[in-house]
Parts: C-alpha cells; structure tokens; sequence
C-alpha cells in the first residue's frame, strides 16, 4: 500500500470545492487493494467533520494529470451510490505521476474524443504560433520600468501620485489637456509591487496562449488597442482619476480569448472551451466584483479593455492553419487597425479638457496656502500698530503711514493675487473661493475706511469700517460651515 499527502482545492473564483464529496484542507490518499481517502469534509454549519472514503479501483476512470495536481472520476457503486469526481493536489509533481501512473488506466469514450481533439487543437495551436515571444516581452518591459521606478525614488510598495503623473500615468487633467502619450504609457506603470505581481501573472498565465491563437503581431496589435481602450474608458468615467496599470489591456487578452472560442469558424474543441470560458467568465466577474469593492480600483478601464479586446478579437481571429492565415495577408489587420484607430479617437473627441480647471484648483491650493502664512504675518502687524495707537507714542500721521504700509497695502496685495485667477462655475472649490475672496474683500475695505476716518477725521467711515469687519466675519463663519463638505 502506498500513502500520499494530498490537498483538497477550490475554485478560485467560487470559493467551492473540487470534489463531489465537498471535501478540503489536507487529507491522505492509501492505494492498494482499494482507494481509501481520509481528509476533512465541510459542513453548511459547524466544524469539518472526518470522513473516511473508500473506493474499488474499477470505479476510478480518467485520470488525468497537470503539475501537482491530479483528477479523476468516480462510477457509481457501493461506496459511492453516485457517480462524482475528484481534484486533488499533491506534495510535487514526482508524486503526482506515481500516483497518476498507480490508477487505472480506463477511460471514457467521450474523455478520449475530447483527448484528441485538446491534442489536434494542440499541435495546430503550436504550429501557428511556435514562439510566443511578445508576452514575455511585455512582462519584462513592465518589470524594468517598475525597477526604474523604485531606482529613481518611488516606493516600492505605495508609490505617491504625483510621482505617478511624472513617469506617465493616465491623469485626466494632463491627458485631456494635450498629453495624449499617457493612454499608451500608463499601461506600463504599476502602483507598487503587489499590483505590478498580480498583472504580470495573470499576463504571462493567460497571454502566452492569446498569443499564440492570434500570431505574435495581432496579438500585440490587440493588446495596444484593448489597453488604450481602457485608459479613454478611464477618462470618460472619472477624468480626475490617477490611473496606471496593465489591468485594462490584460482584460483585453481575456477578451480577445472570448471572442476566439465563440468563433465557431476557429474550431476550438468542446472541452477546451468549456474550461476556459469558465476561467475567462470567473476572471471576469471576479475581478469586476472585487474592484467595486475596493477602493482605487479602476474598473471602467477594465470593462473598456474587455470591450475592446473582444472586438478586436472578433476583428483579427484567424483559424488555426497556416495556409488559410496566410491566404489574409496584411489586408485584415490593418482595416482593422484603421477602423480601431477611427474608433478610438472618436471616443475621444467628447471627453473633456480638465486641465485649464486643475491648473486653477493647483493654483488656488497654493494661492490659500500663501494667504495662511500673510494673515499670521499681518495679524502680528496689526497688533503692533494697535499697541502703538494705545501707547500715544506716534502722531497721527505716524499711526496713518503705518496703518496704511504695514496693514492697507498688503491687504490689497491680498485681494489681488486671490482674486487673478477665478475658478470655473462648477470647480468643486468654487462656493470656498467666493466666500474667502467676500472675507478678503471686506477685510480690504474695513482698513481702508479705517485708514480714512483717521486722515479725514470722519468718524462715519469708521463705523462702516465695523460693518465691513463683520461683513468679513460672517463669511468666515459660512466657509468654517462649509468645510466638511470640501
């Protein structure tokens, strides 16, 4: 008897088990005279339960083997009233063929059609495509410019968003405003290194076979497109979004692998597409799920990357035979190549110039950010020139030359450098600027009529120098209100 230690999946996507018995964790797996399996099986509630499963070898039928891991089928019998099946995984692949050569042989007719047709499939797939080169490209032209990006001071593992904009993410306010470059280059940055991992595995995992089914050049053909798809999706849903990422032109891939095994003209076998589809299908929801619930996912540059990848896959798919791929010739991908071009700048045209805005914001951010250090400064002046006036120790005039120099002009300066640059009616900062540039105005206008009551002795401007002063209040007092909502 042998004894094998064996690991019981599940499905990725679904969370559920590989096996008909519900069974997983780490179990055992003794083969001799029966096949006895003792692993734990999951309850709807409560704690896994042992069980202890044991099957004739004449019920176990086609074995199958990738890697680690080993499935077969079990007929129906005494110990196992129904027919099922079983995905189990074990400690390395060296165990997994000893144990894959210990079970029976035996396999259905249908297991053995579908055999030939994933190897006839196979062999033309190979045929087609003997290199696929342009995707482990891709990966490594990812990879160096991440490490460039680290070398040159960005974080590894949260890069910071301005830093982002400077290596070419894809930032609506600079894209929109003419710097179109970023749709393309955005695809080839990466917010720190979990991200960078996770696409470039799921690339290289699913690239290498897109790659292959459509030839190297309509495969990069598609790529570029389907990611460029996604960065003008990006924009159209939220163009003040920092987005950077392969995320929109690796949903393309899997969209191209849609549009190929839907072709019924590419002969892709039943079994072949029964198992991707349900990996694409998984991949797809999975992924469209968990970016709505994270935040700083971009998932409109997911779903225009599929968009686009699919049609351009429906464009370009060719069957796989050498002879009818090259009976196309050129003509079919550069229509296609023209038409996704036409597309993709049509798609462009309504989107937005948000630069002119963000610069003003930009502008208003530092501007605000000035006006806090001057309203210290003058605040500490105008409480010298109060102790002065008290003191009695300055002439009138000496108190107005100073009111007017150290208090009226820089106010002025103030109002002048806040109020240059108006932002746009529906700037999100655009109600805090009205209210600070009243405060301002008023604040101006209280120190001049200050100013003048004391050089014309009237002692009217004076009191509506305290109108104005309270006028200045009350708008400090709406903008402290409107705060939280900024």
């Amino acid at each position: 008897m042998e004894r094998f230690i064996v690991k019981f999946r599940r499905n990725f996507f679904t969370g559920q088990a590989t096996n008909s018995f519900n069974l997983s964790g780490t179990g055992e797996l003794d083969l001799g005279s029966s096949v006895v399996i003792r692993a734990k099986r999951n309850k709807p509630l409560g704690s896994p339960a042992s069980v202890e499963l044991s099957f004739d070898p004449a019920q176990i039928v086609n074995v199958q083997r990738e890697g680690r891991s080993v499935r077969f089928e079990m007929l129906a019998g005494t110990s196992a009233p129904k027919a099922g099946h079983m995905t189990i995984l074990l400690e390395n692949e060296a165990s997994a063929q000893r144990l894959a050569k210990l079970l029976p042989t035996t396999q259905s007719a249908i297991l053995k059609q579908d055999q030939h047709d994933i190897d006839d499939f196979t062999e033309r797939l190979m045929q087609a495509t003997p290199h696929a080169f342009v995707t482990p490209t891709i990966v490594a032209v990812n990879v160096i410019i991440f490490a460039a990006m680290v070398i040159s001071g960005v974080d590894l593992l949260r890069p910071d968003g301005r830093m982002l904009i400077s290596w070419g993410s894809n930032f609506g306010p600079y894209t929109s405003g003419g710097q179109w470059w970023r749709l393309l280059s955005s695809m080839f940055l990466h917010v720190g290194l979990i991200h960078l991992t996770l696409n470039m595995w799921v690339l290289y995992y699913t690239g290498k076979l897109v790659e292959r089914l459509y030839g190297s050049a309509h495969y990069a053909l598609l790529y570029v497109l389907a990611g460029l798809a996604g960065s003008i999706a990006s924009l159209h849903w939220n163009p003040m979004i920092n987005s950077a990422g392969a995320s929109g032109a690796i949903f393309g891939v899997y969209g191209a692998l849609l549009a190929f095994m839907l072709d019924r003209r590419n002969q892709v076998p039943v079994a072949i597409m029964k198992s991707q589809s349900t990996i694409v299908i998984g991949f797809i929801f999975y992924s469209l799920i968990y970016g709505m619930r994270q935040e700083g996912i971009d998932n409109a540059a997911h779903l225009g990357g599929l968009a686009g990848g699919f049609v351009m896959g429906w464009l370009l798919a060719r069957p796989l035979s050498a002879d009818l791929r090259a009976q196309t010739g050129l003509l079919r991908p550069l229509l296609s190549l023209l038409a996704a071009t036409l597309a993709l700048i049509l798609l462009t045209l309504p989107i937005k110039n948000t630069g002119e805005a963000y610069r003003k914001e930009e502008q208003y951010h530092a501007d605000m950010s000035w006006f806090a250090e001057q309203e210290k400064m003058l605040s500490a002046e105008l409480e010298n020139w109060q102790q002065l006036a008290a003191s009695g120790s300055s002439s009138p005039e000496g108190l107005l030359k100073a009111l007017e120099r150290d208090i009226v002009a820089p106010w002025e300066a103030i109002y002048e450098r806040l109020s240059a640059t108006p932002l746009d009616e529906n700037s999100r900062l655009r109600a805090h600027q009205v209210l600070v540039l009243e405060s301002v105005t008023n604040r101006r206008d209280a120190f001049r009529l200050t100013a003048n009551s004391i050089r014309d002795g009237d002692q009217e401007k004076m009191e509506q120098a305290k109108r104005h002063f309270d006028a200045s209040n009350e708008a400090i007092k709406k903008l402290q209100q409107l705060l939280p909502q900024q």
